[in-house]
């Protein structure tokens, strides 16, 4: 809502009665809160910290008011895979968009690609849109570990028994 305050000093061809006349009129506000979705401009990014996924959330109309979007991280990325500028993201009054970065961690561990599903969990001062869930995906960037198997090449027919030593160059 807002106030206006009207001050009436001076009438042309008449008087005011009292002196100085002031008037307060409030102006209800009746829009509708904005909606926010979410969305990523990076799906995939690679483990080796060379780029960043950039999450941004957008008000379908700018507010007067500041927007707070919470935010909640799932899927198959341990925390220890990635870190995230911010928990929640902030739009100020009149802008239309905020954003955070994921920044993956380089690892030496060869593993499957991983995901980062954002989802809106709470909103302040806007309601949510359609779309409120991105996911990346964490590319993996490690390469095969190498297997290298040994036996004793000298074995007695009738020992029985042989062992064979099979050993990884990188932990996986």
């Amino acid at each position: 809502d807002e106030t206006v305050v009207i001050d009436v000093n001076a009438i042309d061809n008449g008087i005011i009665a009292g002196g100085t006349q002031q008037v307060t009129a409030i102006i209800l506000d009746d829009d509708a809160p904005p909606s926010v979705v979410l969305s990523i401009a990076t799906a995939t990014v690679t483990e080796d910290d060379s780029d960043n996924a950039l999450v941004t959330a957008t008000l379908s109309v700018a507010s007067a008011q500041e927007v707070r979007v919470s935010l909640t991280f799932e899927g198959t990325a341990a925390i220890s895979d990635y870190t995230s500028s911010s928990s929640s993201i902030v739009i100020a009054p009149g802008a239309l968009f905020g954003s955070i970065d994921i920044d993956p961690t380089p690892d030496d561990l060869d593993e499957s690609d991983e995901t980062v599903e954002i989802s809106i969990s709470s909103v302040s001062n806007a309601k949510i849109g359609r779309s409120n869930g991105v996911m990346v995906t964490i590319a993996d960037d490690d390469a095969l570990p190498t297997v290298s198997v040994s036996v004793d090449p000298t074995l007695a027919e009738a020992s029985g028994v042989a062992t064979v030593t099979a050993v990884l160059n990188v932990v996986s």
